[in-house]
């Protein structure tokens, strides 16, 4: 029940899930596994066996990705959903359904999520607009906002998404979890969607990357990283 509620969720995912919630009996994630696989749930061939290089940063608010993970179709238009990821806990600011790409809309989301999150070091986008200009040395106006605020901009390598690899990572269960059994009407109704997938994602999966933790959970910081943070 819980791999058809959460298809992305793997054998893991379910028992660290399935322990937090205080089963009595959890069964090892290799007895999950193969009883998904044995009910059709979970096609062998796609299991992931390549180490990630992982490039995360020490401390909260270090760095934050941002992206458009592309557009989907409505019932009204079509919306292109947009998140922030902290890049060191994987909590997500926030996922916005957008009409669009345009810089005013993203300056206006990303000023509430900073008066609510404080500003961070860093942050890594790619190279397409309206943070990059896809030409080397360009510098786009909400790129220079961003250095006004004292944000250290970074851009992915052209062509290169496992430079933003947890943001692609973090973007691979919204099509499924969010549009799987097709368009939503409008974009007020797309974002409760978005909310809700924001919500699991942050206080009720655990990642493999925080030792099956939430993004949620309070992670321990050395002194000076503490400091860092309060400092900014």
């Amino acid at each position: 029940a819980m791999r058809t509620q959460h298809p992305t969720w793997g054998g893991r995912t379910i028992e660290a899930r399935l322990a937090a919630l205080g089963e009595a009996v959890v069964p090892a994630p290799s007895t999950i596994t193969g009883i998904l696989q044995r009910h059709g749930l979970i096609d062998p061939t796609t299991t992931r066996s390549q180490a990630y290089t992982r490039f995360e940063r020490a401390a909260p608010n270090e760095r934050w990705q941002l992206d458009f993970m592309g557009h989907k179709p409505m019932g009204r238009g079509r919306v292109q959903p947009r998140s922030v990821l902290d890049d060191h806990s994987r909590f997500a600011i926030g996922v916005y359904a957008c009409p669009h790409e345009q810089g005013p809309l993203v300056q206006q989301h990303l000023t509430a999520w900073f008066k609510r999150y404080g500003v961070p070091w860093a942050m890594l986008c790619d190279n397409g607009p309206p943070w990059g200009s896809g030409h080397p040395g360009a510098v786009t106006w909400l790129a220079a906002w961003f250095r006004r605020l004292g944000i250290q901009v970074m851009h992915g390598r052209p062509a290169h998404p496992q430079t933003q690899g947890q943001g692609e990572r973090w973007h691979e269960p919204i099509g499924p979890d969010v549009f799987p059994f097709g368009r939503f009407q409008d974009l007020a109704e797309t974002q409760v969607a978005l909310d809700r997938f924001r919500q699991v994602e942050t206080t009720e999966r655990p990642h493999a990357a925080l030792g099956m933790a939430v993004p949620a959970q309070p992670t321990p910081l050395s002194a000076a990283a503490a400091g860092d943070c309060l400092q900014r």
